[in-house]
């Protein structure tokens, strides 16, 4: 993995800062587009990718009854001219065993301005 790609660094910088113990050893996130570029395992930490759709996070989320998950949203651009990524977190139950139940549990923006020079984002801070 790159780890100049943003995708990558919001990742990386969030569970090195995110020193909590409510995060188990597995991290669980939606598969979209952006997770090829996060990191398979930061720290003590494992990531794992899986499609909301997959009937292996059914039967884990059926076993466990609740499962949180974060998602990595796509890069905005801000007014300001820096760019964010946002990294939300869910619990996600299945609470009629046939569609899950997505509960926002707050999450991070990761802010970022380039650097025209270098040709790289360079990290400002979390919003």
């Amino acid at each position: 993995k790159d780890s100049t790609n943003i995708y990558y660094d919001a990742v990386h910088r969030y569970f090195t800062a995110e020193k909590s113990a409510k995060w188990k050893k597995n991290i669980l996130f939606v598969e979209n587009h952006f997770t090829q570029f996060i990191p398979k395992k930061v720290g003590d930490y494992s990531i794992v990718t899986a499609s909301p759709y997959e009937k292996k996070l059914f039967k884990r989320i059926r076993k466990e009854k609740r499962v949180e998950i974060l998602k990595i949203s796509p890069l905005k651009v801000m007014p300001s001219g820096k760019f964010k990524v946002s990294l939300v977190y869910f619990d996600v139950s299945n609470p009629n065993k046939k569609k899950l139940h997505y509960a926002n549990k707050g999450g991070v923006d990761m802010v970022y301005d380039y650097d025209c020079t270098t040709n790289r984002f360079l990290f400002v801070g979390t919003e």
